[in-house]
């Protein structure tokens, strides 16, 4: 019988948002594709793990962190500093303890990197997936602390054996400004439209956030700097001036005191609603009227996909990377400059008045858009990329 091909799949936490979601449908895609799949996090959320395949083995390395860490250790070292010590020398025992063929590094390409180069044999195929546009996912307030990390991106790139893009923007960046080879470069879009996204977009909601009497607006996302709610907000509060609708924000993250003081600040409270985090998002995204974010930057979000696929029109701001792609130029939804609160406001009651033009490019998406999104699309590539390593 032939030996079934080892896959493992590399990513920091194991919990709630777009990244992981995309590891969770590679990993299972591979697993119906009859590879031999483990997963390998350092932190883990029940809810995601119970979404992979029986088959499948969640490495956790949480517990056995909290194992090797003696008083002496922690007195020796500061708390972050010995966690990352330690995830790095726990994963280099699970790599020569599992010898995968291939090993897929979802985040931190670079740790992966200098791990797998200190496995002098039995070296994997190190495959490094680049989530977000690299150069403008970098960040420092220390230019020193930014120009090491862009070199050493760079040497993770030149030491992996294939690089994949989640889109063609992020393809362009690591080529033009991080030298990575285009010839071991290639876009692999997310497997983001599933049976999975489909079944669950049935569940009930169990919120009064939408109203039946107005425009129902959805915003999923993380509460951060990259997401810009701040430009939703402003752009909304234009649009109540002049039309009647209610938004709906679901995500969780830093900057989630700031927004809602911002609400505040803009009167916004009857108008808004912050759901945090929710398990399953597709009922909200499937129910309202509009789906639309604003974003700074994105690797390719997947957000914009699922509303797609469920029927939901989508205003984005043309940000990099992935909204133009997803969006077909404009032609499958509306795109506004980054951070114009004011084009965004008018692009909203655009659609509000303007229901045609919401089913043109609903439909143009759907036709054209979405199958390149799907898991066969995506189990097609995974299997050329893995068959070009052997």
């Amino acid at each position: 019988m032939k030996r079934r091909t080892k896959i493992a799949l590399y990513i920091p936490a194991l919990e709630t948002g777009g990244i992981e979601r995309s590891l969770v449908n590679t990993a299972n895609l591979l697993s119906e594709s009859n590879y031999s799949v483990i997963v390998i996090t350092s932190k883990f959320s029940d809810v995601v793990s119970t979404k992979l395949k029986d088959d499948i083995e969640v490495i956790d390395l949480q517990s056995d962190e909290q194992k090797a860490s003696t008083p002496l250790l922690k007195w020796l070292f500061q708390d972050r500093s010995l966690k990352a010590i330690n995830t790095i020398w726990m994963t280099r025992n699970v790599i020569r303890s599992y010898q995968p063929d291939v090993i897929i590094a979802f985040q931190s390409g670079t740790i992966c990197a200098l791990i797998l180069n200190s496995l002098r044999t039995s070296r994997p195929k190190f495959v490094l997936r680049e989530s977000n546009t690299p150069s403008l996912a970098l960040r420092s307030k220390y230019f020193v602390i930014l120009r090491i990390k862009k070199i050493l991106k760079k040497w993770a790139y030149k030491n992996a054996d294939q690089l994949i893009a989640i889109s063609e923007g992020v393809a362009r960046d690591m080529i033009e400004n991080f030298s990575a080879s285009p010839l071991k470069t290639r876009v692999i879009y997310n497997p983001t439209v599933n049976a999975e996204l489909f079944a669950k977009k049935v569940d009930s909601l169990d919120d009064k956030s939408y109203r039946p009497d107005t425009t129902n607006f959805v915003a999923v996302g993380r509460l951060v700097y990259q997401k810009d709610h701040g430009t939703l907000l402003r752009a909304f509060r234009e649009v109540v001036n002049r039309r009647s609708a209610h938004l709906t924000i679901i995500g969780d993250g830093e900057d989630r005191a700031r927004l809602e003081k911002l609400v505040i600040d803009l009167e916004l409270g009857p108008y808004t609603t912050f759901l945090g985090a929710v398990k399953n998002a597709y009922p909200h995204i499937k129910t309202a009227d509009i789906f639309v974010l604003s974003p700074r930057y994105e690797g390719l979000g997947n957000v914009f996909i699922e509303a797609l696929a469920l029927g939901t029109p989508v205003i984005s701001t043309d940000c990099p990377s992935g909204p133009r792609e997803i969006l077909l130029d404009g032609e499958a939804g509306i795109l506004t400059p980054v951070g114009d609160h004011s084009a965004l406001a008018e692009a909203m009651m655009v659609y509000i008045d303007d229901e045609e033009l919401r089913n043109k490019h609903l439909k143009f998406g759907l036709l054209n858009s979405i199958p390149r999104f799907t898991s066969e699309a995506a189990r097609q590539s995974f299997d050329d990329l893995l068959v070009s390593l052997r």
